[in-house]
């Protein structure tokens, strides 16, 4: 299969002292993370400008300093300021902080004495206080909400997916996973109203070359942590998607604020942007369902209209590929053949069926839950179905096509669930399989070292989604293997289009939930479901969550 993933960079200035300076929107909704469904893109602040300042009352007495911040790069949040109050170390919310007068300064609504009494933190072992309750007891002390509050909790193992301190992700050396060099963090820009990293800056280098004065600016979640735990590695295979992306001159930092081209530059990555591109944005529309802007903003059970909180039916796609679908008459029309897939967004992108001898798009969407190998259900008719979008040879080679993913979803009159997260510029969805190329195939680390081998993929067909792959370890841990079921986006392609490569290895595996090869049925018990994703440091869909940044 001719897979189009989407690899792109955003160019922006290169090699220069990074000058991001703050950058007011004057379209922006500033109301701080939780105050709504949809997210507005919110000022934009250079690491430099956090790092080191002053922390002050609204009275502009002086309570202490920011030392740094506590970032995780999965998800694409701030977890916690830290800030240094009488020669201690103190967590902060980061939705708390506001930007005060002068350089260098910022501001909370909170006496000294409040500050001083915050949960402690070491800064030297950030990643013992990156889990689950410490972050909890940071908010709760706050008055915050938790950005990831409604999700079932972690079993006590889980912390979060990606974390570093932003002082040690400046100059972090990037490679790709061929284990090229293709330059290091340069800095990061900040949205402190949302809790956020808003774009991780890439200064070139290696086989990446510079391009006039730019640098390349990446969605945070482009990145997971190498083995070694000093580099960042991403899946930018080369420097000839560079041509096709969007771009920022060195001294047009303000296009960043732009919140339709920082949706762009998301988007021209295969990934979701945590903000609305729609300046005349209205709360009141329906933008809380993930079928119109994924799990990030709460997800919906399956079928419109459902409530939240549902894991739907989950079957394996062997044993759904090859079924009759039948239709409300219980009348054959035709038989399911495939499954197209979309491993970074974790959708269903459309199902391949056989009827009257074509090979046509559905959208899962019109697939109703069916028992256990009984005939897959929709509600239209075989003339109807005929005359759907069919399969050609251009789709074959390029099944991620948005043009096509659009025809299908307009043809059954189904909202696309990419909708309200605005259009892919490249018109490609980012990290798109068959469901049967999947299976079986060969799964890498970052070091390029195999992990196994993909046993199978995980449907919730009528909810369009795939809420796990499953990982065979085959000979790595011993006999008589257990199976890994694991979030699709834990997984890109490798740069040879045949393999997966992902950021877990042996040694997170050790601990992770498993399964017998008979017990399946396991993961549709949502409390499950709902530890294996936080294990893995990822938010389920099922449940009503707030951004995640994927």
């Amino acid at each position: 299969m001719n897979t189009k993933n989407k690899i792109a960079v955003l160019g922006l200035a290169a090699g220069f002292a990074l000058n991001l300076v703050a950058l007011p929107l004057s379209a922006a909704d500033t109301t701080r993370g939780h105050m709504g469904s949809h997210q507005r893109l919110g000022r934009l602040e250079k690491s430099d400008q956090i790092i080191g300042s002053d922390l002050k009352n609204k009275q502009n007495q002086s309570l202490g300093k920011i030392d740094d911040l506590v970032v995780d790069l999965e998800s694409g949040h701030i977890l916690f300021a830290i800030v240094s109050v009488d020669g201690n170390n103190v967590a902060l919310a980061p939705e708390i902080l506001s930007p005060g007068a002068g350089a260098k300064a910022l501001t909370i609504d909170a006496e000294k004495q409040k500050l001083a009494a915050a949960p402690r933190v070491n800064k030297d072992q950030v990643e013992q206080s990156a889990n689950a309750n410490f972050l909890k007891d940071v908010y709760q002390y706050w008055g915050q909400t938790p950005w990831w509050e409604g999700a079932a909790q972690p079993t006590g193992q889980a912390s979060f997916g990606n974390v570093l301190k932003l002082s040690e992700l400046k100059g972090l050396q990037v490679k790709n996973v061929a284990n090229q060099d293709l330059g290091t963090v340069d800095d990061v820009a900040l949205d402190l109203a949302m809790g956020r990293i808003s774009f991780v800056i890439l200064q070139p280098g290696g086989v990446l070359q510079r391009q006039g004065d730019f640098v390349y600016a990446l969605p945070p979640n482009a990145f997971t942590l190498g083995a070694d735990k000093k580099t960042l590695v991403t899946d930018i295979a080369d420097n000839s998607k560079v041509a096709s992306a969007p771009r920022v001159h060195q001294n047009n930092w303000h296009e960043l604020s732009n919140p339709a081209f920082a949706s762009q530059v998301y988007q021209f990555y295969g990934k979701q942007p945590y903000f609305t591109a729609d300046t005349s944005f209205s709360g009141a529309q329906r933008t809380n369902d993930w079928r119109h802007h994924d799990s990030r903003h709460g997800a919906t059970s399956a079928n419109q209209g459902g409530t939240s909180g549902n894991l739907g039916q989950v079957e394996p796609a062997r044993r759904l590929i090859g079924r009759e679908i039948h239709g409300s008459q219980n009348d054959k029309l035709g038989k399911l053949d495939d499954l197209v897939v979309d491993l970074e967004s974790g959708h269903v992108l459309y199902a391949v069926a056989t009827v009257d001898g074509k090979h046509i798009a559905l959208p899962p969407e019109i697939f109703s839950q069916s028992g256990e190998n009984k005939p897959l259900m929709v509600q239209v008719d075989k003339q109807k179905l005929a005359g759907a979008p069919q399969i050609t040879p251009d789709i074959q080679n390029n099944p991620a096509s948005l043009e096509f993913a659009n025809q299908v979803y307009q043809y059954f009159s189904q909202t696309p669930w990419w909708g309200g997260a605005g259009q892919p510029t490249g018109q490609t969805f980012g990290n798109v399989h068959r469901a049967t190329e999947l299976t079986g195939m060969m799964v890498k680390t970052s070091a390029n070292e195999n992990l196994g081998k993909l046993d199978n993929v995980i449907i919730d067909l009528a909810g369009g989604r795939i809420p796990f792959v499953i990982l065979s370890t085959g000979g790595s841990f011993g006999a008589n293997q257990f199976l890994y079921p694991v979030p699709p986006n834990a997984f890109t392609a490798g740069t040879d289009q045949k393999t997966l490569t992902t950021g877990l290895d042996r040694e997170k595996l050790q601990g992770a939930p498993r399964i017998q090869n008979n017990n399946l049925r396991q993961l549709s018990d949502p409390a499950f479901a709902a530890s294996v994703y936080q294990y893995y440091g990822k938010q389920p869909y099922w449940n009503t969550v707030a951004p995640t940044g994927r």
